[in-house]
């Protein structure tokens, strides 16, 4: 199953349905932002990881935030990930921490995926900087990974300066 929208929420029910149906299924979330901030307020492109985690549908994420991440940034993305989510209680926080996991792009082609795969590419991610390149092995990627599911946002409104980001897309 493929799936295009412009809003990256709309991912949340899509793969929590697909995660009820392949039990144990990892999530690779391909997105500059980890979506993993408390659902309070309800689902929204910037919590539905959160969301799609905090049950038992889904059992992994891997959230690839970058082309590569220095030591640096990665404990950086970690923070932030504590961050957003200490308005949770403390065992909701560590359940949906714990399940996610964080990766750059040359380390996710070395991680080996169990269970049922879906993939959701936010297209902030190809989109910020001149990553002509780094789509296509995005591509490559998922044509040999082949995910049950694959949800793409067009997240592109997003960037601080739009218009070049929709030039790369189209």
């Amino acid at each position: 199953q493929v799936h295009v929208h412009d809003r990256h929420a709309l991912s949340c029910p899509l793969v929590q349905a697909f995660a009820k149906s392949h039990h144990g299924s990892t999530l690779v979330l391909l997105d500059r932002h980890h979506d993993g901030a408390p659902t309070d307020a309800g689902v929204a492109s910037f919590n539905w990881v959160a969301a799609a985690v905090d049950g038992e549908s889904v059992s992994r994420v891997i959230w690839v935030p970058d082309r590569t991440l220095s030591r640096t940034a990665r404990e950086s993305r970690q923070e932030w990930l504590h961050r957003s989510l200490e308005s949770l209680d403390p065992a909701s926080a560590d359940r949906i921490a714990r399940r996610i996991t964080i990766a750059d792009w040359d380390e996710l082609r070395t991680i080996r995926l169990r269970g049922s795969l879906a993939v959701s590419l936010d297209l902030d991610l190809p989109a910020a900087g001149p990553r002509e390149m780094f789509m296509d092995e995005i591509a490559d990627w998922l044509g040999e990974r082949r995910p049950r599911l694959l949800t793409v946002a067009l997240s592109a409104a997003y960037q601080p300066d739009a218009a070049p980001a929709w030039a790369r897309l189209e």
